[in-house]
Parts: C-alpha cells; sequence; structure tokens
C-alpha cells in the first residue's frame, strides 16, 4: 500500500466517523427539541359556582356543576383527541385503587386544537348522591380521569390528573357556596407523558 493510498483511507475512515457522529448528534439534538417544544397539557378540577346556581333553579338543587380546565402549558399546539372524566365518593378510610379504571367510554375529541397557553373546559355535574357524605362529614369526593392528545410533531401523549374535594363549610347541600379541590396524591393517577 502506498502513502498516498494509506492517507487516502485514513482520511476516507475519518470522514465516515465524522459524518456519522455529525448524524448522531442531529438526531439527539432533534429529539431534545421535540421534547423541549412539545405541548404539555395540564388539568384543573374546579368548582363551577355561577353553572351551579343555575344548575340548582333548574332542577331543584339536586346537583352541582363542576369543570375540568385542560389547558396547554407547552410551546406548540396540541390535538385532543380523547378524554374521560370520572368521579367516585369514597367513605372514610377507603381510598382509589393503585392503578385508575377509566372504562372503554372516552368522549371523543375530535382532534381540538388547543394553543400553547390555551384552555379549554369540559364540564359536568355530581349528583347531590354521589356529595351526600358531606352531610355526615365523612368520606371524600374524587375526581380523576386522562386526555388524551397528539403533540405537533404527532407522538400520541396523555395526561392523567385527579382530584379530592374536602368538606365546604356547610354540610347543606343546596348551600354550599363553594366545592375546593386539591390535586390527589396517587402516583398512578396523576402522570402523563
Amino acid at each position: 500500500m502506498s502513502m498516498t493510498e494509506f492517507f487516502t483511507t485514513v482520511f476516507a475512515g475519518a470522514a465516515a466517523t465524522f459524518t456519522g457522529f455529525m448524524c448522531w448528534l442531529i438526531y439527539k439534538q432533534t429529539q431534545t427539541t421535540k421534547e423541549l417544544e412539545r405541548a404539555w397539557i395540564s388539568v384543573e378540577v374546579r368548582h363551577d359556582t355561577e353553572a351551579s346556581k343555575h344548575l340548582t333553579n333548574f332542577i331543584g338543587g339536586s346537583a352541582v356543576s363542576l369543570e375540568c380546565l385542560i389547558r396547554n402549558r407547552g410551546r406548540t399546539p396540541a390535538r385532543l383527541t380523547k378524554c374521560k372524566v370520572v368521579q367516585e365518593s369514597l367513605a372514610e378510610g377507603i381510598t382509589l385503587p393503585e392503578n385508575p379504571d377509566y372504562g372503554t367510554n372516552m368522549k371523543n375529541m375530535d382532534q381540538m386544537l388547543l394553543s400553547p397557553d390555551d384552555t379549554i373546559q369540559e364540564a359536568f355535574h355530581a349528583e347531590a348522591d354521589k356529595l351526600s357524605f358531606f352531610e355526615r362529614n365523612e368520606g371524600n369526593f374524587y375526581v380523576y380521569g386522562v386526555v388524551y392528545y397528539l403533540d405537533a410533531f404527532g407522538t400520541e401523549r396523555y395526561t392523567r390528573f385527579c382530584y379530592i374535594s374536602w368538606f365546604p363549610l356547610t354540610s347543606d347541600l343546596l348551600s354550599i357556596s363553594e366545592l375546593f379541590f386539591r390535586r390527589g396524591s396517587l402516583r398512578a393517577y396523576n402522570k402523563g407523558t
């Protein structure tokens, strides 16, 4: 092997190694950018006191209006595909199962586009029988669920959430001024991808 062939081989090997390294570096940079720029969905549960007043007048106080605020906290839009909200009243000392069961009946969100920093409201109501433990000052009212969405890069993701309500100042369901919620502590119910 001549000196020219040797240097040509070494140069070609170095160029191939450098090209491979640059491809790997671009791939890692693209993955990092996708992670940093992606949509991040968060959900907050709250009592819609104004709607509850109208609901009370309409059906005689047998339900309380609640809402999930679904917010995109990321930097790119999200396409909401489906969601499910579950309510459970459990006696004092009984907790939710270790892993959530959302069932198979999910609400289709029709790929609704949610821009960065935008919020939509998903309204629902709790029947008085679900809240009857407030009258006895025992038990817990849980609202938990999941939102599935596609990020701007086509990756399917989800956000799980769980909130628990504590006792209002009054135990009279017809005069509840506001239900307060705090994040539930079960890890499997509060996570996302």
